[in-house]
């Protein structure tokens, strides 16, 4: 049996993104999935042998993640990095440091995961196991 602990953005995503997974997951195998907040982490895994991070910008939370046995999976259901135009600026501004700090991220997690392979091949360059 697998525990998976995810900690959610809070944007509306979550519902289709990791609460119906876990439901799922939940109801139909020997394995738990939790899905909270990303304020609720605690630096604490609970013992978790896997977490999934729903777009963090958190290195150090992957390393004490890492550092507590857990694998670690972004989770990205958008592209956040290296997308510019006044379009996208409406969307999200990343200072300079969030942007590394976010790449640093990417970069320490165990893979990837993401919708669609355009999406997929733009994380590639940040993390080589990316999944659809």
């Amino acid at each position: 049996m697998k525990t998976i602990l995810c900690f959610s953005n809070d944007t509306g995503s979550v519902r289709w993104r990791l609460q119906n997974v876990a439901n799922y997951v939940n109801s139909r195998t020997d394995n738990e999935m939790y899905v909270t907040s990303h304020k609720n982490w605690s630096e604490d895994t609970l013992g978790a042998d896997i977490v999934i991070a729903e777009m963090w910008r958190n290195p150090e939370g992957v390393r004490l993640c890492k550092a507590q046995g857990s694998r670690v999976i972004y989770e990205a259901d958008d592209i956040i990095l290296g997308v510019g135009g006044k379009e996208r600026s409406k969307l999200m501004k990343l200072s300079k440091e969030e942007e590394d700090q976010t790449k640093e991220t990417i970069a320490l997690c165990d893979a990837v995961t993401v919708t669609t392979e355009v999406l997929a091949e733009h994380y590639r360059q940040f993390n080589k196991n990316v999944y659809v």
